[in-house]
C-alpha cells in the first residue's frame, strides 16, 4: 500500500522529502503539512497566507513579486519555493 496516491513526477507515492507548495496546501520537508485557507488568503505580494490548521505560528508564507513563495520559519530558516 502506498503512503500517498499523489505523483510528484517521480512515480506514484514517491517524493524526495523536499518542501512542496501548491495553491491548496504546503508540505514541508520535515513532514509538516498545512492546508491554505482559500477564502482568507489574498495571495497578494508580501501578504502572509492564512492556514486552516496552523495552531502555532511557527512559520510564515508570503507570495513574492516574481511568483515565488517565501517560507520563513520560527527557527530562522528561510526557503524559497518556485
Amino acid at each position: 500500500m502506498l503512503g500517498s496516491s499523489v505523483s510528484r513526477g517521480y512515480g506514484l507515492g514517491w517524493t524526495f522529502g523536499l518542501s512542496d507548495f501548491d495553491l491548496t496546501s504546503l508540505c514541508l520537508g520535515s513532514g509538516e503539512q498545512y492546508a491554505i485557507d482559500q477564502d482568507a488568503s489574498t495571495f497578494a505580494v508580501d501578504t502572509p497566507l492564512i492556514f486552516i490548521d496552523q495552531k502555532l505560528k511557527t512559520l510564515r508564507v508570503t507570495p513574492q513579486a516574481n511568483g515565488d513563495y517565501r517560507v520563513d520559519k520560527q527557527s530562522g530558516d528561510c526557503e524559497i519555493l518556485r
